[in-house]
């Protein structure tokens, strides 16, 4: 289902209008933290593939415990949920004891996003990626950052 622009828009200006009301709020830093655990997130991932699975569980266990305290004050930010979604998918990749537990947890939050925002490009990359994990496929690893089919 093609998406419509101007729901890009909307999406683009409720994160800006959040950041704005964070700063009025006198959270300064709210957006840069965002931002620098989305990026941890990715650089989790990689330190995982280097076979440094130690120093990835160090990266990537506050940026969950992070993401999981925005949720519990999520007031229907939609892109929050979804880095939500990918920091437990990252944790359940570098941490296979908990991945029956996380995965699930990721699809559902996955799910759950309103159908404007799984339409977006990056939705659909980690959507593909989710349920490749939760499907056992060995390209489940985030050393591919093409589309997903399907």
């Amino acid at each position: 289902m093609p998406t419509f622009a101007g729901e890009n828009l909307c999406l683009y200006f409720n994160a800006d209008t959040q950041g704005l009301a964070e700063y009025l709020l006198g959270d300064y830093a709210a957006d840069d933290r965002r931002d620098q655990a989305d990026n941890e997130v990715i650089l989790a991932l990689a330190v995982s593939r280097q076979d440094r699975s130690g120093e990835a569980q160090q990266l990537i266990t506050p940026i969950v415990a992070y993401q999981r305290g925005l949720a519990a004050r999520n007031h229907g930010d939609q892109q929050q949920k979804l880095e939500l979604a990918v920091a437990l998918y990252a944790q359940a990749m570098i941490d296979a004891r908990q991945r029956a537990v996380l995965l699930p947890q990721a699809a559902a939050l996955r799910d759950a996003l309103p159908a404007s925002v799984r339409a977006l490009h990056s939705a659909q990359l980690w959507r593909g990626k989710i349920r490749e994990a939760q499907h056992g496929s060995a390209s489940a690893s985030p050393a591919d950052f093409s589309a997903p089919s399907g």
